[in-house]
Parts: C-alpha cells; structure tokens; sequence
C-alpha cells in the first residue's frame, strides 16, 4: 500500500476514534438523551455545509484543475453566507435546538470543507490530511476539557467544537494563502453555467444521501415511542457505520482527486476496483468484529441495553456492507464530473427511506430504523452499480 493510502487510512482511523471517544464522554456527560440532541444539532450543522457545496463542495475537485481555485474561492465563500440565512430558516421551521450556535459551527464547517476541497482539487492530498487531523485532534481535546472543567452539559459540547472550528479553519488558511490573497470573481458565462450545473447535481446528490444518513433521526423522535431516547440509539448505530466505512472514506478522497487529473480511465478503472476490494473487504471485517464483542465489554461504556442495541445494528448491516461499495463508485463519478449520477442514486435512495421509514418505524422502532436505512443503502448501491456500467460501456465505445 502507498504512503498516502496509509497516511490517509491511519488518519481516517484516528478520526473515528476521537469521534467515538466524544460519543463516549457525551454518554458519560449528557446521558443518550443529551446525545440525542447532540446528533440533532450536528444534522443542522451538516444542513449548513451540505447547502453550502452547491458552489464550494466536491465539484470543485473537478472544477479546479479545469478553471483554476482563484476564480472559485470568492463566490465559494458568498454562497456560505447566503447558505447560513438558508439554514437558519429551515432550522427555525423544524423547532431545532442551539440554532445560533448550530448556524455558527455550520459556517465555519463549511470554511474548513471549501478549505479541503481546494486541497484535493490541487491534489495537495497530504495537507488534505493535515486539515482532517487537525480537527479531529481539537476536537477532541477542547470538548474534554470543557466537559471536565465546566457543568454545562450540551453547552460544553458545544464550545468545544466552537473552538475547534475556528482553529481548523485558521490551518486552513495557512495551508492555501495564495488562493485568498490572489482570488477574484472573474468565472466567465460558461464557467458559471457548468459550476452551477456540477455544483447543483453534486450537492442536492449529498443533500439527499444525507436525508439518507439522518432523517430517521428526526423520525424515530417524532413516531418512535421514546423520542429522543431512540434517537440517541440510532446516532451511535450511525457513528459505529462511519467507524467501519473509514477504510473507505480515507481511500474515496484519494481516488476522486486523482481521477480528475487525468482522462486514463483504464487507471480510473483499476484504481476503483482496488479501492471497491480495499473498502468491501475490511468493512465486511469491522463489522462480523462488532457482532462478535462480548455485550459485557460494550456495556461499560453505553448506558443502554446492550442486547437491543445489537439486535438494530444486526438489520442494518446489509445498508453497511452496500454503502461501502457506493462510496468508491459516487467519488469515481465526482472525479469525472458526473455528479448526476450521484444525484440519480441519492434520491433513489432517499425515497426509499421515507417510505421504508413511515412505515417501520412506528412499529418497529430501532430495529424499523435500522431496516429502512438498510433498504435505502442497498437501493443507492444498485442505482450506482447500474450507471458503473454504464460508464464503463461507454468509454469503450471510444
């Protein structure tokens, strides 16, 4: 394996662990139900800078090396404000807590993300890694010492991040200062023509793949029969699926950078099916590892019933297996600027979900949640493994 694959695993790796030592110390501190408030903040916050990609998100990998980071910057950093006033409303309509604090974190997220995109659209893929752990490390660090040395509660949390997102995004800015000092707003007719086009399939793509994450969250506390409680419960399934899709999340970055810098698509194509193997074969691993840990082990660090926690992570493993494959194929696609694809499967996906979930989870609750979000994954892979052969029938015919 290259140095960068295994910079880019290992830092991948660390990330997932501070996420689940926060997951810990939040359940320790703020119990399942403040956890749950916790994932609905955190949704807001990924709202934010979901919206905000319409111009400055993963499109830009692409863009880049075709139009130059200097054009993009400006009117990347524009549509974050207008996306904060766009959130802020929304928020406001779905009665969301901390919304101030929710519409601060979410901008400056959306910063270090434009940040990150410019990076990998530069290939600078090690000072892409760099920005990663620098918010991973803070993180970590700045919530534990709030949690220790205050009795705020959520609060803490919540400031914790705060500081954290303001030292990321300023490493950020150390890490591209030229593009900052140097960038304009100059994007001719066309050029804006196609970043909208990119820009609006990649992001309503990740808008509804994130409906596809997290909207259970909002229906098990709304038709669940514990609200928040269940709520909390899905955020760790959740956070246990990210912690196995890490292998593959570290390699899809990576390949997607990679791929839009050159037009070899025998390369793009190797290099898909390596990552397709890297990312099935060791998320297939984690997860028989997380069936096999004893209940007792788990119980000293979930305040939860152990047994039922690991009867709703058992429906969801098909959805976690699916989406291991779907995340090298959605950033083959991005690489090579067919985000519709993506679009295409999101929504797919997503109306899966909203059917699967009304009708499951007010029955079956965790386990509906878990088996709705299990549909809407496999769903999303089939539409992906579809539109992959499809593109791999095409550029033979060239």
């Amino acid at each position: 394996m290259k140095r960068v694959e295994l910079l880019s695993i290992l830092n991948r790796a660390f990330g997932l662990v501070s996420a689940l030592l926060l997951v810990l110390m939040n359940l320790h501190f703020v119990h399942v139900e403040g956890q749950g408030t916790i994932a609905l903040i955190n949704f807001g916050i990924l709202i934010l800078a979901t919206l905000s990609q319409f111009i400055g998100g993963g499109a830009l990998i692409y863009l880049i090396p075709r139009m130059g980071e200097h054009k993009i910057a400006l009117p990347s950093l524009l549509w974050i404000a207008i996306s904060a006033v766009l959130t802020s409303v929304l928020l406001l309509v779905l009665k969301a807590p901390f919304i101030g604090l929710t519409i601060l974190l979410g901008t400056l997220q959306a910063v270090f993300v434009l940040q990150q995109m410019i990076l990998l659209g530069k290939e600078k893929i090690e000072s892409y890694q760099v920005l990663l752990f620098t918010q991973s490390i803070s993180s970590l660090a700045f919530v534990a010492c709030f949690y220790l040395a205050t009795d705020w509660g959520i609060l803490a949390f919540v400031s914790g991040q705060l500081l954290s997102f303001v030292l990321t995004a300023s490493v950020g800015f150390y890490l591209t200062p030229n593009v900052w000092k140097n960038m304009r707003f100059d994007l001719s007719k066309n050029d804006l023509k196609q970043t909208a086009k990119l820009g609006g399939y990649a992001q309503l793509g990740n808008i509804f793949h994130l409906g596809n994450q997290r909207s259970y969250l909002y229906f098990l506390e709304n038709l669940g029969a514990e609200g928040k409680v269940f709520a909390g419960v899905f955020s760790i399934l959740m956070y246990v699926a990210e912690a196995l899709w890490s292998v593959v999340k570290s390699l899809s970055s990576i390949l997607a950078s990679r791929v839009a810098q050159t037009s070899n698509f025998t390369e793009h194509l190797a290099l898909t099916k390596r990552y397709l193997i890297i990312g099935i074969s060791t998320t297939t691993f984690g997860t028989l590892c997380f069936m096999l840990v004893p209940n007792s082990w788990l119980a000293v660090f979930v305040d939860y019933d152990i047994a039922f926690l690991k009867e709703g992570f058992f429906f969801l493993v098909p959805g976690i297996i699916a989406n291991a494959a779907t995340v090298s194929f959605a950033h083959l696609f991005s690489g090579k600027g067919l985000h519709q694809y993506n679009f295409y499967s999101a929504v797919s996906g997503f109306s899966v979900a909203i059917c699967c979930s009304t009708i499951l989870i007010p029955s079956d609750n965790i386990n509906g949640a878990c088996m709705a979000a299990s549909a809407a994954f496999i769903t999303q892979c089939l539409v992906q493994i579809f539109f992959y052969f499809k593109l791999k029938k095409k550029e033979n015919l060239v």
